[in-house]
């Protein structure tokens, strides 16, 4: 069994551990060398979900607008593209960001920079509280225990959107309603007439 932050060991030792499986399940054996690999470097993972900190409830709609991060030494695992609706049924992962560096305090600014630069319209997220958490003195420090969240994060509040987020949002509702139309006259034409990408999409460091 892989566990689901396997791109984090991934990241600090340059292997595909699911082509590994795969392989695996298919009879090869796995090569000495795999016995002697050294970790290099340090890896973060943040899990982006649609979510309403503090209370963590979760958050859904449609998502008008969706740019994951695409700065350097950034992994963003997802099933999710813009357009999509996010529904209460499953679960509220959005992706996985997974950040590499030498060492533990290049790998948290760069993920401090991805979240920075991710952008997400029509569902509220964990962003805000992810970067705040990993800005504590406590957690760069690396004295965190399993208390950090209830104890030194237990009075955080999300930070005033700005005015021009809600007027991007109602153009970007505005938008997301005209390509729904469309979709629909498409679907009307035919159903061959529209084809979809493939759902998946995962990008490496």
């Amino acid at each position: 069994r892989i566990q689901v932050e396997h791109p984090v060991t991934e990241a600090v030792t340059g292997q595909d551990i699911v082509a590994w499986q795969l392989r695996l399940a298919s009879g090869e054996a796995l090569p000495a060398e795999l016995d002697r690999l050294e970790p290099r470097g340090h890896a973060i993972e943040c899990r982006l979900c649609a979510e309403r900190p503090p209370e963590h409830t979760p958050s859904s709609g449609r998502l008008l607008v969706f740019e994951p991060p695409s700065t350097p030494w950034v992994r963003f695992d997802t099933g999710y593209r813009q357009g999509d609706d996010v529904s209460v049924a499953f679960d509220s992962l959005l992706g996985k960001a997974v950040t590499w560096g030498p060492d533990r305090k290049t790998a948290l600014r760069r993920m401090d920079l991805a979240l920075e630069t991710t952008v997400v319209l029509g569902i509220e997220t964990n962003a805000d509280f992810l970067r705040d958490a990993l800005r504590h003195p406590t957690f760069q420090a690396g004295s965190y225990t399993t208390s950090f969240l209830e104890g030194e994060m237990g009075r955080w509040r999300p930070p005033e959107a700005p005015a021009e987020v809600a007027a991007i949002a109602a153009g970007a509702l505005e938008r997301s309603a005209r390509r729904a139309s469309g979709r629909e006259a498409a679907r009307a034409a035919g159903p061959w007439d529209a084809i979809r990408g493939p759902f998946f999409e995962a990008r490496s460091p």
